[in-house]
Formats: C-alpha cells, structure tokens, sequence
C-alpha cells in the first residue's frame, strides 16, 4: 500500500531531516536507496515502510517543514490573539526562520523548475493542500471576526492569491543575499498586505507599493 506523502509521524521526522541534510551537502537529491537507508541505520525494506521513493520524501520534507512551523505558532499563546493578517507575517517569518537551517535543500529544490516558473513547482504540491487548509482556517476565521470581508470572485481568489505569494516569497528568499534576508522580510510584509487588502477598500497604493519595490530590488542588483 502506498504511504500518504503529506503525514508527518515520529519515524518519519529522522528520515526527513537526513534527507534535507544529504541533499544540502551533496547539492543533488539521493538516487542510492539502499546506501540511504544505510547512513539512517535502517535495511531499504524498513525504510519502505515510511516511503515509497525519493520523491515521495522530498515533498514529505517540506510538509514536515510547514508543520514544524504551525506548531511552533499554535504553542505561542501570543500568536492565537493575533488578526489573520497578523497570523499570516507570522507564518512567514517563523517559516522562513526555520527554512535557513535547510536552505541549500530549499535551493536545490526550487532550481528544478528555475527555468521555467510554476504555480506549482514539482516538489510542492503536498505542500500546497497543507497550505490551503491553513489558508481556509484564516479566512473562515478573519470572515467570522470582520476581519475579512465576503465578496464574490475576490474572496474565492484569495487562497490562490495567498499561495502565488507563497511561491514568489520563497523564489525571492532563494536569491536574497542581502544581512539577515532583510529584503525577503520586506517583500513579505508587501505581499502579505497587497493580498489581504484585496479585501480592503484601497488595494491600488499597496499593489503600487509592491512594483516599486520589485522594480528598484532589481535595478539594485
């Protein structure tokens, strides 16, 4: 039977990390299955038992990320108090934060679809429907405190509006070489805002904010 890609247990966590950790060093997925399980200490028939093949464990480690993340989140008490624009730089920030410790897997994989930009690039599609969900969560709740307005065709956008940013965020964090990433922390709190003020009653002066921001990012370079 074939093992679900987006289910994070115990077992599964050591796999995840050496698997971000070989591809990191190496610069190039694993391709040796059995010198894999070897280096974890496992026969490859144990290993099959947590994953069907490398492809398989490579969309697992950024599920494995993402929900390393919201646990993080949901164990702040000061983060449940938050707005749902709040909740969302939140995510961002803690997300991105933990992704340093994998950036050269994070990099490696992105660079698959480098030459040819996707909505979904190979690699994140179990993200996405983690995404999603907790892009749902958000809207359910901003729609029940006011923060989030319902409004027909903008709201229903929104999530894949929010996941385009996802995307755009992590392919800008990726070539961001500046102190501390601060420009990646910038273009996230415009992204986060110009999607959440889609919403709003003046979306014009964010999304003008945004291209500015990207037209003087690349002309810095």
């Amino acid at each position: 039977m074939s093992n679900p890609t987006d289910v994070i247990y115990p077992e599964r966590e050591p796999i995840l990390r050496r698997f971000a950790e070989v591809s990191g060093r190496l610069g190039a997925f694993p391709t040796d299955w059995s010198a894999f399980a070897k280096s974890l200490g496992q026969e490859p028939h144990g290993l099959r038992e947590h994953f069907d093949d490398f492809e398989q464990m490579h969309q697992a480690t950024w599920v494995w990320l993402f929900k390393q993340t919201l646990g993080k989140l949901e164990e702040d008490p000061v983060y449940l108090d938050y707005s749902v624009r709040e909740k969302m730089l939140a995510f961002y920030f803690t997300w991105l934060e933990a992704l340093e410790e994998h950036r050269p897997f994070a990099k490696l994989s992105l660079a698959r679809d480098w030459a040819r930009p996707s909505l979904l690039p190979a690699g994140l599609e179990a993200l996405r429907g983690k995404f999603d969900q907790y892009v749902a969560s958000l809207l359910d709740e901003g729609e029940q405190t006011g923060e989030v307005l319902r409004r027909p065709i903008l709201t229903d956008q929104l999530a894949k509006t929010l996941w385009l940013k996802l995307v755009f965020v992590l392919r800008f964090w990726c070539k961001d070489e500046s102190p501390s990433r601060e420009r990646t922390d910038a273009a996230v709190e415009k992204a986060v805002h110009l999607a959440f003020d889609l919403l709003g009653r003046t979306p014009l002066d964010t999304a003008f904010d945004l291209g500015k921001f990207l037209w003087q990012s690349r002309g810095g370079r």
